[in-house]
């Protein structure tokens, strides 16, 4: 079964495909006015940049950021994003905040209440890039309390993206995931950082136990948690990386 029925086979878009909201190709599509993109732990604002971006290519509707973040050094570097952003795009109806959140404690501690106030708004879009590794020992000693939180607030509709460096927490996402009741895909991205990333989408139509009970999920699910256990046995036997990797190099 696919995860969102919007993708066709192998998630390659398919000739029916319509429902993207960036898609300028489909007659009598209705597009949203704007699209509501929570970005968190987003400084300096490249998911802005490129939700605005994608939207101008696309003909796409106007995209109202709120970037998040718990250093206030990051705030000076938004704003000059967003007015980079309006200078090459010759478009200034694209919109960016800053606010704070700590995604290390409860959405409902006092640094996260302005994410908390929007979070079951509908028509939302979370992003939370490259974050989750590296507070990955915050969040597990708190059972992942904000996901928890922010998956069972969030309206029905909310999409999050959660791309990081690895795929060894997604066993991990996906069990908070599924107890909230969202769809979730791990998909295998090759541009960018190349890798497996998570994707989840709250649907109360269509309960996430549908894609979670097959052998594909279990598959890659068991292979993650595997290549997890690996790196802990390294970790534990004294490894460490004495340089940084070249990329390419063996």
């Amino acid at each position: 079964e696919e995860l969102f029925p919007i993708t066709g086979a192998g998630g390659r878009k398919s000739s029916s495909d319509s429902n993207s909201i960036f898609d300028d190709e489909s007659p009598g599509k209705q597009v949203p006015p704007k699209v509501d993109l929570v970005s968190l732990g987003g400084g300096p604002g490249y998911d802005f940049v490129a939700g605005a971006a994608l939207s101008e290519y696309r003909s796409g509707p106007d995209v109202h950021a709120h970037v998040y973040e718990y250093e206030n050094q990051w705030e000076s570097s938004v704003h000059s994003m967003k007015s980079a952003a309006h200078a090459i795009l010759g478009s200034d109806r694209h919109r960016c905040n800053f606010g704070h959140c700590d995604i290390t404690l409860p959405l409902s501690d006092a640094i996260n209440a302005e994410v908390a106030e929007g979070a079951n708004d509908e028509g939302k879009i979370f992003v939370c890039s490259y974050c989750v590794v590296e507070n990955a020992l915050a969040l597990r000693s708190r059972d992942w309390t904000f996901f928890r939180d922010l998956f069972a607030e969030a309206a029905d509709g909310a999409l999050f993206f959660i791309p990081d460096t690895t795929h060894r927490l997604w066993p991990e996402l996906a069990g908070v995931a599924k107890d909230a009741g969202l769809r979730f895909a791990t998909p295998h991205l090759r541009c960018g950082k190349a890798g497996w990333h998570f994707v989840a989408f709250k649907d109360a139509g269509h309960p996430g136990d549908r894609y979670y009970n097959t052998a594909i999920c279990r598959d890659l699910l068991e292979r993650f948690k595997a290549d997890n256990a690996a790196h802990l046995n390294r970790l534990e036997r004294g490894w460490k990386r004495e340089s940084r990797k070249i990329k390419g190099s063996k």
